[in-house]
């Protein structure tokens, strides 16, 4: 992965224009990408982020409704735009689920 930063880098020419890179979860992708791109802020896709989390929830033996309402929690994170609502959603999804609380805090944060 290192090296085809380092080819597409080479092949774009000047790289200290680039602010953001939007990516999937992919460890090896992002840590290419800030190693090629330091300056650059990596960000995750939304569509693959609300993907994971429904595979996740979708996992726990529980009913739907209650999975329903979990997903409904971590979409409120996915989209929230300032730290206090963040806050909130992540104290509400820990009153609702303390391990997919515990997965997200562990795995996305």
């Amino acid at each position: 992965m290192n090296r085809m930063m380092s080819v597409y880098c080479r092949k774009i020419g000047d790289i200290s224009q680039i602010q953001t890179v939007m990516l999937d979860r992919d460890y090896n992708e992002i840590q290419a990408v800030c190693d090629a791109l330091s300056d650059a802020d990596v960000l995750l896709c939304k569509f693959h982020v609300l993907k994971y989390f429904k595979k996740k929830v979708s996992e726990l033996v529980i009913p739907v409704p209650k999975k329903n309402e979990l997903f409904s929690t971590l979409i409120q994170l996915v989209y929230v735009h300032d730290a206090t609502t963040f806050d909130a959603s992540m104290s509400k999804l820990e009153e609702k689920d303390a391990c997919l609380f515990q997965y997200v805090s562990d795995n996305w944060l």
